[in-house]
Parts: structure tokens; C-alpha cells; sequence
């Protein structure tokens, strides 16, 4: 505690988790949802739904989907070690009319009474496309500013791709979620990371070689996601600098996913 006092040490940070849970549009009665999560420094995550187990391996920082009729709750406990663990808990709300009828918002509606704006956006396609949907997006719904952006690939070439994009964005407030599981005749090698950008530079030389070999079996996924500290223009040189610089060497097909306010 005197070291503490002193400025010597730094006293340990508070455990944060982030919870969220999207409905996304659908007309059927059954209604797909996103669950994510983000608990930096958890050992293990355990995902429980409306109070029940949900079986699976959960890292960390990862998502969930799954269908809901009705408001259904979503609840992660994080296991920090130690006997520590903390749970947080959110809701997914499926909006029910005096009619009787459920609704979820569609993307590019302008809001109504009934209308809910979208926190965040999911697009998939080219470099350019997402890009240009994103735009379109932002404009219709009238967007005021950009909290995240998230950029992920899970082919080998477009993973390769991507790799060579990171010298570009090192500016930026980078983090990286990535597998892979290699195979190369006998020898399989996983490596799973999440984390700054400059902790995963060690792996990114002989991770590339190995995908470059000649009679390599690989599944892979790679995530870049900006967090940024303060929200940013949806025009402004932040969101221009990152497309500019995957557009180096753009892969051939990605996904978005863009966390806007209003």
C-alpha cells in the first residue's frame, strides 16, 4: 500500500465487461440475435441464457447467436482466477404492438414511431462495398458519429492480406482477435490471440510462413477491431486513413461492423 501511495506501483484496474445484445431484422417469429462480449483478462467465460447453460468454448472477447421469440435475457460470468469471478447481464427486446405482432427494425428505414435507430451496423463484401454501404447507412439514418469499427476475414489469403495492413494502422487504437489452425502434414499447430497489436507482431512472421507453405490446410479468422477514445466523424480522417490503408492490398471479401451514435 505505501508503494501504492507513492506512485511506485499502480493499483490493479477495475474489472470491466461489455454486454450487448442485437435483435436483428427478420420477418419470422422466430428473431436472430447477436450476443458480444468483451471481459479483458478472464481466464473462462460462461454464457447462460434466460438462466440456463450455454454449452460452448467462449474466449474472453467473443459473440453468440442465436434465435429468441420474446424478451429473453443474456447473462456472462467471467472467471478471473482466484476464486474471482463477476457477472453482467443485458436483454434482448423483441417490441410487441397492441396487435399482437413483433417488430424489428429494418436498416435504411428512417425512424418512426414504432422505430428504434440501430447502434450498430453489419455489412459484408468488398473493401469498397462495405464501405459504400456503410456511407449510405450513416446518411439515411442520419448518424452523428463513430464509437468502433470492427474489420474481420476468415480466408487464408484475405487473412494474409490483412497482416500487411498492420504497419498502416498502427496509429490507430488496434486490437487484434485471431485463430488459426494450421495443418501442414504432420505437424498442427492453433494459436489463438487477443491484444494489442504490437503483442501479436512476434507471431505475425512465422504464422505468414507457415500459411505460405505449399500443402497447407488452414482454418483461420482475423479481427481488427478500433476502439476509439472519443467518437469520431463519420467523414472525418480517421474512418478515410483506415480504408485508405487496407486499400493497399484490399481482400477479396470482409466483414464490417460499425458502433455509431446519434
Amino acid at each position: 500500500m505505501v508503494l501504492y501511495r507513492r506512485g511506485i506501483l499502480e493499483p490493479p484496474k477495475p474489472r470491466e465487461i461489455e454486454l450487448s445484445a442485437q435483435v436483428m431484422p427478420s420477418t419470422d417469429s422466430q428473431k436472430p440475435v447477436r450476443v458480444r462480449w468483451k471481459a479483458s483478462g478472464a481466464l473462462a467465460i460462461q454464457l447462460y441464457q434466460d438462466g440456463d447453460f450455454v454449452a460452448g468454448e467462449f474466449r474472453p472477447s467473443d459473440e453468440y447467436e442465436t434465435t429468441i421469440a420474446k424478451t429473453t435475457a443474456f447473462k456472462i460470468v467471467a472467471d478471473y482466477g482466484n476464486g474471482e469471478a463477476i457477472e453482467k447481464e443485458t436483454q434482448a427486446t423483441i417490441l410487441t404492438y397492441g396487435t399482437g405482432t413483433t417488430r424489428t427494425p429494418n436498416a435504411g428505414e428512417q425512424p418512426g414511431l414504432f422505430q428504434v435507430k440501430p447502434e450498430e451496423f453489419d455489412l459484408d463484401g468488398t473493401l469498397d462495398r462495405v464501405f459504400n454501404e456503410l456511407g449510405d447507412r450513416i446518411q439515411g439514418n442520419k448518424v452523428q458519429g463513430i464509437k468502433s469499427l470492427a474489420i474481420s476475414v476468415d480466408q487464408v489469403m484475405d487473412y494474409r492480406k490483412l497482416m500487411t495492413a498492420f504497419p498502416l494502422l498502427a496509429k490507430f487504437p488496434l486490437q487484434i482477435d485471431q485463430t488459426a489452425t494450421i495443418t501442414i502434414g504432420e505437424q498442427f499447430i492453433r494459436l489463438e490471440y487477443q491484444g494489442p497489436v504490437k503483442g501479436f507482431q512476434s507471431f505475425q512472421g512465422p504464422v505468414n510462413t507457415l500459411l505460405g507453405s505449399p500443402d497447407v490446410k488452414a482454418d483461420v479468422s482475423l479481427r481488427l477491431i478500433f476502439e476509439f477514445s472519443a467518437t469520431v466523424q463519420p467523414d472525418g480522417t480517421e474512418i478515410s486513413n483506415i480504408k485508405q490503408a487496407l486499400n493497399r492490398n484490399p481482400v477479396e471479401r470482409l466483414s464490417l461492423t460499425a458502433k455509431v451514435t446519434y
